[in-house]
């Protein structure tokens, strides 16, 4: 872990705060932010992951390209890289990697479900459930298929991949329905979750 504080960020004309590496955020390109129960947000950036708590960065993965991030119903801190998901031990501050399909390795988007679950979408166009309290997960399409949709549900199955962008996301509405889209790709939904 590196710490860096932050000295004064730079204040624009209209009275916003702006940070930068100069400040100790990981990287100028930031691709996705969360806040944690504690109040603490944290940066997905090209050079690592960034924690602020509201006066100095942390950084953690640096050097890593950090590309989506979010909190599950426990707490837990789920960090996706362009080598895969991981699950962060924030008293230790160590990284635990979770394996995905052979072949899928960068992760698009990833989301904590209410139900505990964990959603993550691969840069090779596979969704995947994973259920920490089980160690288990599951793989849409299936993995003895060969070849991985944009989105793996029936009604999308002409959906093509998303290629190089970095663009995705995955939303949870109050019923529980999983949605999942971004640039270049279908909608889909999954009805309360249900695979």
């Amino acid at each position: 872990m590196t710490v860096v504080s932050s000295g004064l960020p730079s204040r624009g004309t209209d009275g916003c705060l702006a940070y930068s590496r100069a400040d100790g955020l990981a990287s100028d390109t930031v691709l996705d932010i969360c806040e944690d129960g504690d109040g603490v947000l944290w940066f997905a950036t090209e050079g690592g992951l960034s924690r602020f708590d509201g006066s100095s960065f942390h950084t953690y993965l640096s050097g890593e390209s950090v590309t989506a991030l979010c909190e599950d119903a426990d707490g837990n801190l789920w960090v996706g890289t362009d080598r895969g998901l991981n699950s962060m031990n924030r008293e230790s501050g160590s990284f635990s990697l979770f394996g995905m399909r052979r072949g899928s390795s960068g992760i698009k988007a990833v989301h904590g479900s209410q139900t505990g679950e964990i959603w993550a979408y691969t840069s090779d166009g596979v969704v995947c459930r994973i259920t920490p309290d089980r160690g288990g997960r599951e793989q849409v399409p299936a993995p003895e298929e060969e070849v991985p949709y944009s989105v793996g549900f029936a009604d999308f199955k002409g959906a093509y991949l998303e290629g190089d962008y970095r663009y995705c996301h995955i939303f949870e509405d109050i019923e529980g329905n999983i949605w999942i889209g971004g640039r270049a790709t279908s909608v889909a939904m999954l009805p309360g979750g249900d695979l």
